[in-house]
């Protein structure tokens, strides 16, 4: 893994028939840097949650805090992999609220190479002015987020080496008929860039 002061990107699906999600802004200088050519993996977008995909790929402590406002009372946090059989961590309670998780050789051996933070709602109430900040080996990452019954939003944390082309399409079944998908880098008040569209036109985002 190479050594540099690069930024992640983050690619944001979000149903574009609720109000969209606040975008988290990263650290902009994370630790390392891992090399991606491309990426391919199946989502799941659902409302009342908002899941962070990060690269994972060396032992080493997890922490996730969250503070929030807005009606409802009480969050909760998930870690974990897609493809195993249970959840690593799982915290539930008020603002403000916080996971702790010791990855292990053995649990990154196993594991996914990319794990998910979900944070979810057990209610119908709405998580407003969320701000996040999430800690794990390699890197940090600090912004905010939101939490509501009609929003659903899939935030993958890519670490970017360099200039160059980042392109992204997505293809889905089922409800919502229509997706927005942002760019969106540290320190920006917009994202670099934004598309939506419906299955019939797969939103494709290239900047």
């Amino acid at each position: 893994m190479a050594v540099s002061t690069a930024w992640p990107v983050q690619v944001v699906i979000a149903g574009a028939s609720g109000r969209p999600p606040t975008l988290p802004t990263p650290s902009p200088e994370p630790d390392r840097v891992i090399s991606l050519i491309s990426l391919s993996f199946p989502w799941r977008l659902a409302p009342n949650q908002t899941v962070f995909y990060l690269p994972v790929d060396e032992p080493g402590e997890i922490v996730v805090s969250t503070a929030w406002q807005g009606t409802q009372r009480e969050l909760v946090i998930t870690l974990d992999a897609p493809g195993q059989p249970a959840p690593f961590a799982r915290q539930e309670g008020p603002s403000p609220l916080q996971l702790h998780y010791l990855a292990t050789e053995e649990d990154v051996e196993g594991a996914y190479r990319w794990w998910r933070v979900t944070i979810s709602s057990p209610g119908d109430g709405i998580a407003a002015a969320g701000a996040l900040a999430m800690m794990y080996p390699g890197s940090r990452l600090s912004g905010m987020f939101n939490v509501a019954p009609d929003v659903g939003a899939v935030v993958i944390v890519l670490p970017v080496a360099g200039p160059g082309r980042v392109s992204a399409t997505a293809a889905w079944e089922g409800a919502p008929a229509s997706l927005v998908m942002q760019l969106d880098g540290p320190r920006l008040a917009r994202p670099l860039h934004a598309h939506g569209g419906g299955r019939a036109a797969a939103p494709e985002l290239r900047h």
